[in-house]
């Protein structure tokens, strides 16, 4: 029902849950767990029209970045909410980019980097712009999406992450 609400009709729902199931298979996370950050992310960058592809391959890029860097499925369901938030209200800021961070180190080193800064210097650049647009924080995941890929591929599966592919 999520999925046909952020889709828009039934028939575009059923496709983009075919491509959830490749991308949860690919980031050996759940389907349910992708779906939630895919529809997250879908409502909060639909003034960017991206379409489907667009939002799953940042789907897939920041779940990766979060496996990679060993967050837990509440840490990096908690981080993905407040990135929602954050790129919703178009840019991301304050207690949003501070969770990010928390969560997700590497993202935020990547975030900096785009930016021509240091990692610590995050905060203070988003307070002093009016947070991150919501462009730089897409293009960071976009941008790093091969190299995501194949650190998320590098890692042996936890247990946990065999289990959820066995039950998928």
């Amino acid at each position: 029902d999520k999925l046909k609400i952020t889709e828009g009709s039934a028939e575009a729902a059923s496709i983009a849950m075919n491509k959830l199931v490749e991308v949860a298979s690919l980031s050996k996370s759940s389907v349910e767990d992708t779906a939630t950050v895919y529809s997250r992310l879908n409502l909060s960058m639909a003034e960017l029209n991206l379409g489907t592809d667009a939002v799953l391959g940042v789907t897939l890029a920041l779940q990766n970045s979060f496996k990679i860097m060993g967050a837990t499925a509440a840490e990096a369901q908690g981080a993905t909410i407040q990135l929602g938030q954050g790129l919703g209200s178009a840019g991301l800021r304050g207690q949003e980019l501070r969770s990010v961070m928390e969560a997700n180190g590497l993202f935020a080193g990547l975030l900096a980097k785009k930016l021509g800064i240091a990692r610590g210097e995050l905060m203070k650049w988003s307070e002093k712009n009016g947070g991150i647009p919501t462009n730089v924080v897409i293009e960071t995941l976009s941008d790093n999406f091969q190299y995501l890929a194949e650190q998320a591929a590098k890692m042996t599966p936890t247990v946990g992450e065999a289990m959820t592919m066995a039950l998928d």
